[in-house]
């Protein structure tokens, strides 16, 4: 009786997301991506393409990492709330043709989530790529029927070499949920095979991982809006993609250590904004901000932009999707 409440206040809560307004991103238009006249006669580097959320394909050229694997985005409320999910198999089979990707070379998961691993076993089988993350992550790889070659239990703090790229997963934080989203298990662990179709409350946390990608062409970094003090003491980064929605939840205080030591002591000079996106709706259509009841994105590209116009020679800049872009 409680888990059926609890998925019904989630159900009413999830409508009451779809019903709100939206933040417009037409307000930070000057902080889009713009691509320099120059770049076509630029040697080939690194090229991200952002793919919604926190899903964010990296290329060198001879060498792919897919941060994440989530293409499919369910978003038929019911479902989500009271019923099962499953990976669309045509649609990723279409996403990576539209993509022009039929090999990649290592999937690092962020964390177990359904809006970040739910997907993640199908394109490592379409592409052979090694799936890297927490025993969660495992688990859900165990029950899709995954060869065990294919994934791996990460040590936090090793480098993983894939190509000219090093993949380092250190201890991250999940951003602050509320109690009723907390309350349905979502912050556990998996610990035993997770198959399809299944439960989005079944795809529970794991172990969260600030994600570091270096290469000799620069160092990348997916961060939460969530710090652990300290965790990246003497690291140097060049591009931080940062999750906005823990953003707003933190004081005046918070944020200011957050900056300091998410991109002021890393050195960062780019900012990219990532997982601010409704992962409800289909990412063959725009991506469109979360309602406001979700996160307020609003509140934390007010905070970014205070901060980029204190310290110009940091670029704040949102990269569309579905289109390569130059990194490094």
């Amino acid at each position: 009786m409680r888990k059926a409440l609890t998925l019904f206040f989630a159900a009413l809560t999830l409508n009451a997301c779809a019903a709100l307004e939206r933040p417009d991103l037409n307000n930070y238009r000057e902080y889009f991506y713009a691509p320099a006249a120059a770049e076509a006669e630029q040697p080939a580097g690194v090229k991200v393409t952002y793919l919604g959320t926190s899903t964010l394909l990296l290329d060198d050229g001879s060498t792919r990492i897919l941060i994440d694997g989530f293409f499919t985005r369910p978003g038929n409320l019911w479902q989500l709330a009271f019923g099962q999910v499953h990976s669309d198999k045509a649609f990723i089979r279409d996403a990576l043709a539209r993509l022009n990707v039929d090999r990649i070379d290592a999937i690092p998961v962020y964390h177990s989530h359904h809006d970040h691993a739910m997907d993640s076993a199908e394109i490592a089988r379409l592409t052979g790529a090694q799936v890297l993350g927490s025993e969660s992550t495992a688990w859900i790889m165990r029950g899709a029927g995954l060869p065990e070659q294919q994934y791996t239990v990460v040590s936090k703090g090793q480098p993983y070499a894939f190509g000219d790229f090093r993949i380092t997963m250190i201890e991250g934080q999940h951003t602050e949920l509320p109690g009723l989203i907390v309350s349905t298990g979502m912050m556990g662990d998996i610990d035993q095979p997770l198959t399809q179709p299944a439960s989005i409350f079944d795809y529970r946390e794991g172990e969260t991982y600030t994600i570091i990608i270096e290469h000799p062409q620069g160092t990348s970094m997916l961060h939460s809006g969530a710090l652990k003090p300290g965790s990246l003491k003497g690291r140097q980064i060049d591009t931080v993609f940062l999750c906005t929605p823990g953003i707003p939840k933190m004081s005046l205080a918070e944020r200011e250590q957050y900056y300091q030591e998410v991109i002021a002591e890393t050195g960062a000079s780019k900012i990219i904004p990532v997982h601010w996106d409704d992962f409800t709706l289909p990412l063959n259509q725009p991506l469109v901000p979360l309602p406001r009841f979700a996160e307020d994105l609003d509140a934390a590209m007010q905070f970014l932009i205070q901060k980029q116009k204190a310290h110009p020679e940091v670029q704040l800049e949102f990269i569309p999707a579905w289109e390569a872009v130059p990194l490094f």
